[in-house]
Formats: C-alpha cells, structure tokens, sequence
C-alpha cells in the first residue's frame, strides 16, 4: 500500500514537475518574441530618409509660370501660365507628355492656393476674381488606374470682384472652405478684404473691408484657413488682425514681443495647423516663431536653423509640423519644427530654383527653374522622432516654454503628436514605488499572521497552495 502510494506521489511530482517547466520555458519564449517583436517594431523609426529624383523638360520657361502642382503619385503635373493657360502633363517612362489644356476666363496678374486642397484664386488688374481646381480624376479600369484632367470651376465665387478702381495688386492669398472664402489684396500701403459665407437662411453673403491701418510698404500677407486671422508684413514689424466672425471687420491685436521686420526676410509661411510660421534672417538663419497663450498672446522665437547660403523658397509640408528650405545654390533641406538637426538634405543639379511645390502626401517635391524640373520622391517616414524629443524638453507649438510632454493623437490632426519617454519612465517607477509601499507590509504582516497565529490546519491549506504560486510563472 505504502509502495503504491509513493508510486502515485511520484507521478504527481514528474506531472507538476513538467507542468513548471512548461510554464517557465513558455513564459521566456513570449517575452523573448514580445522584445523582438517590439525591437522589430522601434528600429524603423530611426530609419535613415531617402530620396530620389528624376529629371523632365518643361515646354514653358519658369519665367513664364504662375503656379505649378503635382499629384500623390510624382506622375501628373499641371502648370498654370501667367497668361491664364493651364496645362495637365503626365510623366511615362521619365519622359513629360501634355494630355490636355485648359484656359482661365481672365488673364491674372495674381494666383493664390487654399490650404492642403488645389484650389487656386486668380485676380485681374481689374479686381475681377476666378476660382478653379486643376485636378485629375481617379477612375479604375481592367488596365489599372486613370487619371482623367478636369478643371473644376467655383461659378458663385468667380462672380465675385473687388472695386475696380486702380488698385495695383502686390500681394494675393486666399482661404476656402466649404461655405465660406476670404480673398485678400494688397498693394504698398493699403489691405482689402472680401469675405464671403452663408447666413443661417443659406443665402449667400460677401462684404469687402479696407482694413484700418496705415502700412509701409508691405511685403507679404497670409490669412487662416477659417478666416478670422490676418498676418500682415510691411518694413515695420508684424501685424496681426483678427475678427469673431465673418460679417465683422479684421481688427489688430497687441502682443507682447516684438517680431520686427528690420533683420527678417520679406516673407514667411504658416506651418500645418496654422499656429506656427517660418521665416529667416539676414544672417541665413531659418527662424521658427509660435503664438503662446499665457498672461496674453506672444510671439515667441523657438528655434533658429542656420543655411549655407540664402533661401529662395520656404515650403512648408501639408500633413506634418515640418518644412523645405530651397537656397540659391540648389540645396534643399527638410527641417521639423521640434528636431534642431535637419531630417533631410540633397543639392539639385541646378540652382537658381524658381518655383518649389509640394504633393499633398509630401512624398513629391517639384523644383523648376528655367525649362527644367527635378520631380524628387521622398520617404521621411518617422521624422518626427528623434533623440532629442525623446529623452529632452522640447517646445511645442501653444507651449510656454520647453516641456516633457507624451501625447500620441488629440482632438484635431493639426496638433502635433509628442513623444517625450521621461513621464512614462517615471511614472512607471512611480507607480511601481507605491505599489511596494503598499504590498510590502501586507506581505511582511501576512508571513508573521501565518506563521504565529494562523490555525494548523488552515496552515496546511495555505502554505502549499503559496508555495505552488511561488514557483509558477507570474
């Protein structure tokens, strides 16, 4: 009876035994696939970028050029003359071919673009405005997929026109969005504004506004994509204006900080999201400027990004908080608003460029200068991410000053995301601090309860099922 007993014991032994090993061994192989898989999963995000380009020959001289665009996919261009031709091409085989052409209704002597969308504003000398989009359509087919040139044409807005009288066009922008558009014209001294929306009866309305300011020779202009933000630069300073709602006149804001226009450059561009702008400096620096909000609106200077020689263009991405500079030699150069090292940087084989425009999916930037344009594909998957931002404080746009911050998504797609590891590092040791703080005792006093006062036979319950915890995995 005892041998057979001893037998049964020693099954049950080999059969837990077993079962550990089992559990033990399993448990490693997760945690080595879980590491690999999460080391396969981080090392692209230090991925090195790349580009590539290719070279085409323009029918139209750059000189001749108003605007130019390219689509998602590097393969279809449209060019819109400074006579009002618009012209749709198609890259075969690294070779440009014209598909089709189009003409706008008045010659312009201005062109402006809306925002991520290719809807383009053209004014005449007579005021007069058209709004069109230049577009290819996507159709599948057995064969793959077409690209079909249309121009969209916005009748009610081109309808609309400033007052002819004289007024010398010098400045051009404009903002679209689905019921409401702002056109703003300047010439040296003077800012007029058309504003037009739909009321609550869903009638049309438009109002046209001289903004009350007396300029010295303005230089450059922008207004934000909802139309209640106004940027002027003339040889002073900065001027900001804003307005509650579309009915209502541009009035400027006081703020504190002085961004002077006496050592900064006659231009600057808004980055994605609208709450940040670049612009440089008489000594190639590329300057990066954010509106805080605290104790009162300031301009506030966050970083400064030095250039070999001085940019013709700045060209900020659609998608990200990052931006092209195009220098006089032909350097082009990818900078993100948080990382103080350039992500990307090649020299074109011409310089001189005098047009650089974005795709949508900034995967294709287009330089043109005289007949010639390099089409470049870029892949800057995870610029965003650097070392810096990772491990430092960094100053984020609306931020007052430098902060760890982890915040992967938000509300809109115009905030952008943060990576700081430092407040997951310690509030990981945080939280593991407080939870020693509170099992230490009630281990420490649950040892002492079931050494000293517990009952034998409870005892004899619970020290074998503890000491079978102890040895099987967590």
């Amino acid at each position: 009876m005892l041998q057979e007993t001893n037998r049964v014991r020693l099954l049950k032994d080999k059969a837990i035994t077993a079962v550990v090993k089992a559990s033990g061994l399993g448990l490693l192989v997760g945690l080595l696939g879980i590491f690999f898989y999460f080391i396969s999963e981080t090392l692209p995000i230090f991925s090195t970028p790349s580009h590539n380009s290719t070279q085409v020959t323009l029918p139209v001289s750059s000189d001749d050029i108003a605007d130019a665009s390219i689509d998602s996919t590097g393969e279809n261009l449209v060019l819109v003359t400074k006579r009002g031709a618009i012209q749709y091409f198609t890259i075969k085989e690294g070779s440009l071919n014209l598909i089709n052409r189009a003409r706008l209704n008045r010659e312009p002597v201005a062109i402006a673009k809306s925002g991520l969308r290719s809807w383009i504003a053209t004014i005449d000398k007579h005021g007069a405005l058209e709004v069109v989009m230049p577009e290819f359509i996507v159709s599948h087919s057995q064969t793959g997929k077409n690209y079909t040139p249309n121009l969209r044409v916005e009748s009610t807005l081109s309808e609309l026109s400033f007052a002819d009288n004289g007024f010398i066009t010098r400045n051009f922008v404009f903002a679209k969005q689905s019921e409401q558009s702002v056109f703003v014209r300047t010439d040296d001294s003077r800012v007029e504004v058309l504003s037009y929306w739909l009321d609550s009866a869903g009638l049309p309305q438009h109002k046209i506004q001289t903004v009350a300011k007396d300029f010295r020779n303005i230089h450059h202009a922008q207004v934000s994509s909802d139309g209640r933000f106004l940027i002027v630069l003339d040889d002073e300073q900065l001027h900001l204006f804003s307005r509650a709602r579309m009915d209502s006149n541009f009035e400027e804001k006081n703020y504190s900080g002085n961004l002077s226009a006496k050592h900064l450059s006659k231009s600057f561009m808004l980055l994605s999201g609208e709450r940040g702008a670049v612009t440089y400096n008489s000594d190639n620096q590329v300057e990066l400027w954010f509106m805080v909000v605290n104790d009162g609106r300031r301009l506030t200077n966050t970083q400064k990004f030095q250039l070999d020689s001085p940019p013709r263009h700045l060209v900020p991405q659609h998608t990200s908080k990052g931006f092209w500079t195009v220098e006089d030699n032909g350097t082009h150069t990818l900078f993100y608003s948080t990382r103080e090292e350039p992500v990307l940087q090649f020299k074109s084989a011409f310089g001189g460029v005098a047009i650089s425009v974005l795709s949508e999916n900034d995967e294709y930037l287009m330089s043109i200068s005289g007949k010639k344009a390099v089409i470049t594909h870029v892949e800057t998957p995870h610029q965003q991410v650097s070392l810096k931002g990772l491990t430092q404080k960094i100053q984020y746009e609306g931020y007052a000053e430098p902060d760890y911050v982890w915040q992967t998504s938000a509300a809109t797609e115009d905030v952008e995301p943060k990576f700081s590891l430092t407040p997951l590092v310690f509030g990981t040791l945080k939280a593991a601090t407080y939870a020693m703080l509170f099992s230490i005792p009630i281990a420490v006093f649950g040892a002492v309860y079931t050494a000293f006062f517990m009952s034998a036979r409870m005892r004899g319950l619970i020290k074998p099922t503890i000491e079978l915890m102890e040895a099987l995995p967590t």
